[in-house]
């Protein structure tokens, strides 16, 4: 009776086991995919931010690109810009924290007193594109 009992108890255990390590690749992909989309997240909000703070008058690309808020004052495409390598020094930049991330900053003139600002980060997680978008106004006050 006692060794069918271990038996029994072993193979519990063996399945018990099996069903932890066949779930173990699902949740480091979720945590990877979470992490990858708080760092995001944060790097948005920051730019975001120090535009914000810069203020109205310098919402233009020569003034971002003196302040270092975006690579440089060359769009990448209409009104859009690159800060994929801002903050490179600090290693705090878009294209070191995400793989193949890249930020980018669009600038458009609503009225001749309101700007909107919108912040896109773009990365690849597990094979598929993923992106954040921010968006602001900044009025002249």
């Amino acid at each position: 009776m006692t060794l069918t009992e271990t038996l029994y108890a072993v193979f519990i255990t063996a399945v018990s086991a099996g069903v932890l390590m066949a779930a173990m690749p699902a949740a480091t992909m979720a945590y990877t995919t979470a992490s990858d989309q708080q760092h995001a997240m944060n790097l948005a909000q920051k730019e975001l931010e120090a535009i914000r703070n810069a203020g109205f008058p310098n919402a233009n690309a020569t003034q971002l690109a003196a302040y270092g808020l975006i690579d440089s004052s060359t769009a990448v495409s209409t009104n859009t810009y690159s800060f994929s390598q801002v903050d490179s020094s600090a290693h705090d930049n878009v294209s070191s924290i995400l793989q193949s991330g890249v930020g980018t900053v669009r600038i458009d003139s609503q009225s001749t007193n309101v700007t909107k600002v919108t912040v896109v980060v773009t990365w690849i997680s597990h094979g598929t594109n993923q992106s954040y978008e921010l968006t602001t106004l900044l009025a002249n006050i």
